[in-house]
């Protein structure tokens, strides 16, 4: 897979990238373990499409927005949007829930 673009989630310690082929994955920074992938809301499978810009969306003081969200872009001109499978849930330390 290419990595075609990347950012780090609220806390610094996942890394989300996404790649040529469509996917999305939660990377654990630490160890480089793969913590989840997230798929189309669609078809419940990985995007269409090559991934363009991916962006962590949250509020440092969660009074505004009380999950985080992931939202990507890419050559399919639609706008994919997750919230954090790990629902911002601190003591949760690195590990994401399954959806």
């Amino acid at each position: 897979m290419k990595v075609t673009t990347g950012t780090f989630d609220q806390t610094g310690r996942r890394l989300i990238t996404s790649g040529a082929d469509g996917t999305v994955k939660i990377w654990n920074f630490s160890n480089g373990s793969i913590l989840n992938e997230l798929l189309s809301a669609e078809k419940k499978e990985k995007v269409d499409s090559e991934i363009t810009s991916l962006i962590s969306i949250f509020d440092p003081e969660g009074k505004k927005v009380k999950t985080a969200l992931f939202m990507a872009v890419g050559w399919d001109k639609k706008l994919h949007i997750w919230e954090d499978p790990s629902k911002n849930d601190e003591n949760k330390g690195d590990e994401a829930e399954d959806e």
